[in-house]
């Protein structure tokens, strides 16, 4: 097993323009998706996916490939590293804070540890929904970490240092190393987790363009035909 992890976190943008439908999430996903996986391998076909009981996925065909997506909003990410030994695991959790309602703290009663509750309730009031995103994005990441997801309980553990977000989660014996990539706007809160410490972090936001050759080419074209019409 490595005793540091490389990781990379590359996200991607859907149109603004009303609520994405799950087709058009999909399409981002998988071309941002694949766009991960040939960049160790260029020219390669993504392979089969499958999952694990509680929702992991992985690559049966191709295991070396570590890699954990998320999806909040408008925003799709995967965080990615190769690893030859296959021990490394990473879970990643992005949360738009316009998701999240001012009832926040009624959620945290029930999924969040009286530690994490109370710290939120004495948060002001205009600081409290930003604190309970980035609370729920570490918490997501680590049980996506672990492969259990959402049914390994969100207040078995808790993700603060104090009144800050630590940098080391455990539970029993299980630890995460936390990083937050610095690629998503103060909109959003993004959290990686990873089962060894992280030696360094990649973030990029990975234009259209770049993920749907194709489509700007169409494009292209279609808008050359109108402008000699």
């Amino acid at each position: 097993m490595n005793d540091t992890a490389d990781l990379k976190v590359y996200a991607a943008r859907l149109p603004e323009d009303g609520a994405p439908q799950a087709a058009e999430i999909r399409k981002v996903r998988d071309a941002l998706l694949l766009y991960c996986y040939c960049e160790s391998r260029p020219g390669a076909q993504l392979p089969e996916a499958a999952t694990k009981p509680h929702g992991k996925p992985y690559f049966p065909e191709d295991q070396s490939f570590r890699f954990s997506i998320s999806h909040s909003g408008t925003h799709v990410a995967i965080a990615f590293a190769r690893d030859p030994s296959r021990t490394l695991s990473i879970g990643l959790d992005i949360q738009e804070l316009r998701r999240i309602p001012e009832s926040c703290l009624n959620i945290a009663k029930r999924f969040f540890t009286q530690e994490e509750y109370e710290v939120l309730a004495a948060a002001p009031d205009e600081e409290r929904r930003a604190l309970f995103n980035r609370v729920w994005a570490v918490k997501e990441a680590f049980l996506k970490m672990t492969g259990e997801g959402l049914q390994g309980g969100t207040d078995s553990f808790s993700v603060l240092s104090g009144k800050a977000i630590a940098d080391r989660i455990t539970r029993a014996q299980t630890v995460g190393f936390l990083c937050e990539p610095a690629l998503f706007s103060s909109e959003c809160s993004a959290a990686v987790c990873c089962n060894v410490p992280v030696k360094s972090l990649q973030s990029v936001l990975v234009p259209e363009e770049v993920l749907f050759p194709e489509e700007q080419g169409t494009r292209a074209a279609d808008s050359g035909r109108s402008d000699r019409s």
